[in-house]
């Protein structure tokens, strides 16, 4: 039970750190798009640069985590895959904005709506961590009819 307990501490600390990294991100955003002061612009880009790498390696931690062994490569290329998707279809629709409201704007109202996200998260909460006992024949490690060693050389 305590490895159980440790796991559900350790969801909890990660979902902390995505909130306060919105958070900070949020701030960082809006202070580009309020700046006037080129040594407070690259300060937030700065901020925002590095939590946008702390959360996207939480993520990354967390599919890793969720899949079983023998298929986590296959899960992170799928969040991977489905995250850069994401990304483009974003980014098309905030330059559109950008295009007709102009940048700043578009910048304020981004921050904006990262403030909603914590709250977003407090709503579709993580789901409740169980004992792996349940359903491991599900998620053990597959059988295999080939040998997963390389064959050693003969000697010639």
């Amino acid at each position: 039970m305590q490895k159980l307990s440790t796991k559900v501490a350790a969801i909890k600390i990660r979902e902390a750190a995505v909130r306060a990294c919105t958070l900070s991100m949020s701030g960082a955003i809006a202070a580009v798009a309020l700046s006037h002061n080129s040594v407070l612009t690259a300060a937030a880009l700065v901020l925002a640069g590095a939590v946008w790498t702390i959360v996207w390696t939480l993520f990354n931690i967390g599919v890793q985590l969720s899949a079983p062994r023998w298929v986590a490569g296959r899960s992170v290329a799928a969040w991977q895959a489905a995250f850069s998707g994401g990304l483009a279809v974003g980014s098309w629709g905030w330059g559109r904005l950008a295009d007709a409201v102009g940048v700043d704007i578009t910048l304020l109202v981004s921050a904006g709506l990262m403030l909603l996200l914590p709250l977003l998260g407090c709503w579709l909460r993580m789901p409740a961590i169980t004992e792996r006992g349940e359903g491991a024949e599900m998620l053990a490690d597959p059988k295999v009819r080939l040998p997963l060693l390389p064959e050693r050389p003969t000697g010639g």
